[in-house]
């Protein structure tokens, strides 16, 4: 870093006495400077360092300065005030405080300003046009905010730095040790940081980093002055720090000192840097006014591809300059030089040497480790690194260091030393080229004492390089003149003006061999072995492998064998010479970039910079910090060897780096001129497999025997395009038909007709070929006709069927003969038309191949049941593959019952009674727990298994298997009736409102409980059939069932949410009578006996106003159904009273003791039959009580054979009882209509009924 003093002035007051400089600031553009110098603000132009503007305003001298939003600003000082100013220099505010202002600062996002006092802060805002102020616990001597705006921090006299919110919320207090003054503090402006820091300094000579929570950051430093003011540039990578040592020094981010702007007579007490430039401007206690430019130089070090640079005068940057990797090496320290060597690198710090090696042998890797330190304090011009040692340059010494440090040799030389380079060697043999001022360059070697002296110039030596054959040395003078020496005879070989840097070409044609500049090495760049020449030979024969890229060329020396990579099956091995790589150099100057190739003429192009490094086609530029990466082909020497027809050499100046255009016309060049050889290898750069199969298919018909090039040569002309050359070539040459297929695959049909050779096949061939490009090029009406031509009818269908052309499909149907109608042809025929929705078409098609099990799968897939219905009646062999689907169909449509049928019909009984099976337990277990509808699965179930025992009663009836069905459908009859009622006790249950009344909820779960007194069917819960049946007889007075429930419920494991309910209700129930309500008892009307609520038993006595009877032995169904329909004879009027006169009075007597011929059968019969220790007696009529009964009182279920009808007695005729005859179950009439009216089916059974 060094200063460049741009303009100085000197504040003073009318008697020329000097003004203290409190505080600068500039303008956010950068172009004005405003000083605060006692009462007045000077406003400078900082390009010319002239006053333009005297502001004034304050009575007392002014202390601090700051920039706002829109070019407004604001000052404070010893009057107390603060004056806000306008961007054209006017005061538009100002308030005040009850002490003299020590700083003031704006929010850099928002027009807020902070305004600190001995005594208090205040806030101001553009937006309120208030200020709020809040007591400080001691004089504030220097505030900032951080980057949002969100926070700022003040630091103190007492040695206290608080941080306050934007809302002047104190958030967080950092006590400093020693409680030195907090002079000044600043928040670091960089926004690439993860958090905000803050720099604070004390009079403690203390310089500290501090996170936003007051979290400390690293350790103090010293700063041996007071510290007055803390600037940071732009950018946060450089902070300036001033005081008391009248200095202002330069700081990195992390506290390093990395030297000095200025110096004074007398303190600093403020410093500023422009805006987004390397500027700072200095105020001095005296009154001294100093503007600065700052001048990095750049320190960097290269070799080969490897460039090391400083960044921030504190980093080490690492770039490989073909990868464009970058690493960076914090060195937390001023960096004052930088060395690159191969694995090595070193870096000179202020009082030390740190030196670094690469962590592997990869040449990519970029992970450098610390590999030795030399603390030792060094003063040098130039810094050489080599595999051993250290060079340093001081004047016209050399000195030659161990990494331990420890001085190993030490070389004088004649005159300054201007230029250093090392140009290679055995680790620790190193050669060091090295220019002096008096124009002589000299070559050293680390382990020898003595120097070489290589040739005396007679000007100063600007830069040097040695060629890698140590065969020629190029020199640039300070003169600017280029100019090449013979090494060996010391002869000038020429010179070029306009020059400023020199740098030869290292690299041999192919990228894998490399010349290092102490003799040259041929390297493996895959990590193979490696082999040092004594001589500088650029001749030398080397083996090389060649392969396609991206893989790097192995070279190897003679005599190992070459490398075979595995990746590519034919690796292709060719001994070469190499290019001599010294006869070409590059230079620049005065904006140009210059090439000289052997005695070729100069190329030149534009290129800012000093040249450093050639290799191949790489140049590197260094521009001020950037190095710059050119490629810069070497066409024109390559199309110069062309034109002489120089195949070879050609390709070794290809070698060096050209572009892919010239690969191509070198590799095109070659193969015109057979020089297979060559044409191949330039194919590989390129990666052209096209043009590598044709050489591979000469090559191998050559070693079938053709030796004649010339057969080749159509070949060649027809890749390159040449065709009609090569179609003359061709007929010349006897082989017409090679013409007629070229023309073909071009589509260029007429002149391929031009070739043919007159035979059906060709003509055929020809057709079809046409018809294809028709084909792919968008245009199958006309690849169509040409396929139906060409008799290519199956390539022909599928154009049709692929732009719906159904009418030329159908056509070419019905015009074909039979010989040509192949069953693949019409099978894709048929196949289109079905696509197409032509289904009668296809089925035509079908019918004509015979295929009725294909037509019946199209009439399956479309869903025309009827036409495949017919088909399954035609041909009973499909009916499995007609029906199946169809019930599958069915099924997804939420039609069971035809499902089910049509799965019979399929012979499918098994697969119907599983589904039905399978609905009904997944309505059981789903979540929602529909057991409405496990109820009609289960009906649907009781339905089959009646159906299956009539047919096996209709048929030769197995007794085993027709007692199987029996027992089913008494079982699911059974388990549908549980689930639909169980559906209305779990909605109660459930569900906070129910339409039921609670007489009908408790006899529901009375049915219930009796029904699972010796199995629980499955999904029924005990807990919601025994909890409804105690809540609601508790309701209506049936205490000595609830207590039965309860008691129930105890035993059973509660669920949490229902315990505490089901507790109470023990409790409460415990309070009510012993008995259940008499009212509530139901009557048994077959016995006439009152029975129990609830029988452990089982319900035997019924409660329904009906009684079922049974047949008399001989006595059919048919029989039976005929004597109830018949009209019953009139029953005597009196039934069974009789009048009785007792003296003057008439009484009506029941003649209980009667004979009751004239009294209704079914009831003499009743009264018969008793019960005895609970056992049921079945009622039994004969054909005269069948036919006394009213056939209106006569309830019929009737189930057929083989389970018969039921029939029952209604016993209370008032009763209106309606019977849905799908299902057989009893309603009350009034319930049963309303169901109908609401569902317009049976609540049970879901039968359609009409509701009229």
């Amino acid at each position: 870093m060094r200063p460049i003093q741009i303009w100085a002035d000197k504040a003073q007051d009318k008697e020329r006495d000097s003004l203290c400089i409190y505080d600068m600031v500039f303008q956010p553009d950068g172009d004005q400077l405003l000083v605060a110098a006692g009462t007045r603000i000077l406003v400078y132009n900082v390009n010319e360092g002239n006053v333009v503007q005297a502001l004034k305003g304050h009575k007392d001298t002014i202390y601090s300065l700051s920039y706002g939003r829109d070019g407004i600003f604001a000052s404070g000082g010893a009057d107390k005030l603060v004056i806000i100013w306008s961007a054209q220099m006017e005061g538009i505010l100002k308030y005040s405080h009850n002490d003299s202002v020590q700083c003031i600062a704006f929010s850099p996002v928002s027009g807020q300003l902070l305004s600190c006092a001995s005594s208090d802060i205040g806030l101001w805002s553009s937006e309120l046009k208030s200020v709020t102020k809040h007591k400080v616990s001691a004089k504030v001597c220097s505030c900032s905010w951080t980057n949002d705006g969100q926070f700022f921090a003040i630091g103190m006299y007492s040695g206290v730095v608080t941080i306050w919110t934007k809302n002047a919320e104190e958030k967080v207090r950092i006590e400093r040790p020693g409680g030195h003054p907090i002079w000044s503090l600043s928040w670091n402006p960089s926004r690439e940081d993860a958090y905000d820091v803050l720099t604070v300094t004390d009079w403690g000579q203390k310089l500290s980093y501090f996170q936003l929570n007051g979290k400390q950051i690293g350790k103090d430093r010293n700063l041996d002055f007071d510290p007055c003011c803390v600037s940071y540039f732009s950018s946060g990578e450089f902070a300036v720090i001033a005081g008391s040592n009248k200095k202002a020094l330069l700081y990195s981010r992390e506290g390093a000192m990395l030297g000095t702007i200025a110096e004074g007579k007398s303190w600093v007490w403020c410093c500023c840097q422009r805006p987004g430039q390397n500027f700072v401007a200095i105020g001095f206690e005296d009154g001294t006014i100093g503007y600065y430019q700052l001048s990095f130089n750049t320190v960097h070090g290269l070799y080969k591809d490897r460039y090391a640079f400083r960044e921030h005068m504190t980093d080490v940057m690492v770039q490989h300059l073909f990868t464009d990797e970058k690493v960076k090496i914090k060195c937390r320290d001023h960096i004052k030089k930088i060395a690159v060597y191969k694995n090595r690198l070193a870096v000179q710090l202020t009082d030390r040497i740190i030196v670094y090696e690469v962590t592997s042998d990869e040449p990519t890797d970029m992970q450098y480790k610390v590999k030795e330190k030399i603390s030792k304090h060094v003063e040098c011009s130039l810094l050489v690194v080599c595999s051993e040692n250290i060079v340093l340059c001081l004047e016209k010494r050399l000195q030659s260091l161990s990494f331990s440090g420890e001085k190993i040799r030490e070389w004088v030389m004649e005159s300054q030393i201007r230029y250093i380079k090392v140009v290679g060697g055995p680790p620790g043999r190193e050669g060091l080229l090295v220019g002096l001022k008096n124009g002589q360059v000299m070559k050293v070697f680390v382990d020898n004492p003595f120097p070489v002296v290589l040739l005396k110039h007679q000007n100063s030596v600007r830069c040097l390089d040695l060629s890698a054959s140590r065969t020629k040395l190029a020199i640039v003078d300070e003169r600017n003149t280029l100019l090449v020496y013979d090494a060996v005879s010391k002869e000038l070989l020429y010179q070029e003006p306009k020059a400023n840097s020199v740098a030869w070409n290292t690299s041999c044609e192919c990228p894998g061999a490399s010349y290092t500049s102490g003799g040259a090495q041929a390297s493996n760049t895959s990590g193979g072995a490696q082999a040092s020449y004594t001589s500088g030979s650029a001749q030398a024969p080397l083996t090389l492998l060649v392969v396609p890229r991206p893989l790097t060329p192995l070279v190897v020396p003679r005599p190992l064998t070459p490398l075979v990579v595995p990746r590519y099956q034919t690796p292709v091995v060719i001994s070469i010479n190499c290019i001599n790589p010294t006869d070409m150099l590059c230079y620049s100057g005065e904006g140009m970039l210059s090439i000289k190739a052997n005695n070729f003429s100069t190329h030149q192009q534009r290129q800012q910079g000093f040249v450093v490094g050639f290799t191949g086609s790489k140049i590197f530029c260094l521009d001020f910090f950037a190095m710059t990466c050119v490629d810069v082909p070497q066409s024109a020497p390559m199309i110069q060897y062309l034109e002489r027809k120089l195949y070879k050499d050609a390709y070794k100046i290809g070698c060096l780096g050209v572009t892919e255009g010239d690969w191509n016309t070198l590799a095109l060049e070659a193969l015109e001129g057979m020089d297979f050889d060559i044409s191949k290898k330039a194919f590989h750069r390129l990666r052209d497999l096209r043009f590598l199969e044709l050489i591979h298919s000469i090559e191998e018909r050559k070693r079938r025997g053709e030796t004649n090039n010339q057969l080749f040569l159509p070949d060649v002309l027809a890749y390159q395009g040449k065709f009609s050359e090569a179609a003359k070539l061709y007929k010349q040459g006897g082989q017409p038909e090679k013409a007629m297929e070229m023309y073909t695959d071009l589509r260029q049909f007429d002149k391929a007709k031009e070739f043919v050779v007159t035979t059906d096949k060709n003509v055929k061939q020809l057709v079809t070929k046409q018809a294809d490009w028709f084909k792919t090029t968008n245009d199958p009406q006309a690849a169509c006709d040409m396929y139906v031509a060409a008799g290519e009818y199956l390539k022909a269908v599928d154009i049709m069927g692929e732009n719906g052309w159904v009418d030329r499909i159908i056509g070419l149907v019905h015009d074909l003969d039979k010989a040509s109608q192949s069953n693949e042809l019409l099978y894709k025929c048929a196949t289109y038309l079905k696509n197409h929705s032509q289904y009668s078409y296809a089925a035509e098609v079908y019918e004509k191949l015979k295929d009725i099990k294909s037509l019946v799968s199209m009439y399956v897939s479309i869903q025309q049941w009827n036409e495949a219905f017919s088909l399954a009646m035609q041909h009973p062999e499909f009916k499995d593959d007609v029906y199946t689907p169809y019930a599958t169909w069915l099924v997804e449509n939420d039609k069971f019952d035809e499902a089910q049928e049509a799965l019979n019909k399929a012979g499918r009984q098994n697969e119907a009674i599983h589904l039905l099976e399978q609905l009904a337990e997944n309505a059981i277990k789903e979540s929602r727990q529909v057991f409405d509808d496990a109820g009609f699965y289960y009906w649907m179930l009781t339905k089959s298994a009646l159906e299956s025992a009539r047919k096996e009663a209709q048929g030769e009836a197995n007794q085993q298997t027709m007692g199987i069905h029996k027992e089913n459908f008494y079982k699911f009859k059974e388990l549908s009736e549980v689930y639909y009622v169980y559906h209305h006790i779990r909605r109660y249950t459930d569900q906070p409102f129910t339409s039921l009344l609670p007489e009908a909820l408790m006899n529901m779960s009375r049915f219930l409980a009796h029904k699972i007194i010796t199995k629980v069917p499955p999904g029924v819960s005990q807990v919601a059939v025994y909890l409804t049946l105690a809540k609601q007889s508790k309701t209506v007075g049936a205490f000595k069932l609830a207590r039965y429930a309860y008691e129930k419920l105890k035993t059973l494991r509660i669920p949490g949410h229902l315990q505490e309910a089901i507790d109470m209700g023990c409790v409460t129930v415990r309070s009510k009578p012993f008995m259940d309500k008499e009212d509530l008892l139901p009557m048994c009307y077959r016995c006439s006996t009152t029975n129990q609520l609830f029988n452990t038993a089982g319900a035997i006595c019924k409660v329904l106003p009906v009684v079922e009877f049974f047949l008399a032995e001989g006595i059919s169904d048919d029989e039976a159904m005929k004597l109830i329909q018949m009209e019953a004879p009139r029953r005597s009027k009196n039934q069974g009273w009789k009048e009785v006169e007792q003296g003057n009075t008439q009484v009506l007597k029941l003649d209980e003791e009667g004979d009751g011929k004239d009294g209704d059968p079914f009831t003499r019969l009743l009264n018969t039959l008793h019960s005895t220790n609970g056992e049921f007696f079945r009622v039994v009529v004969d054909r005269e009580t069948l036919q006394a009964m009213h056939r209106t009182e006569v309830i019929v279920k009737k189930w057929g054979a083989p389970i018969g009808n039921q029939y029952y007695q209604s016993l209370i005729p008032d009763i209106s009882i309606a019977i849905c005859r799908n299902c057989n179950q009893l309603f009350h009439s009034d319930d049963y209509e309303m169901q109908i009216l609401a569902k317009d089916c049976c609540p049970f059974c879901r039968r359609a009924v009409d509701s009229t």
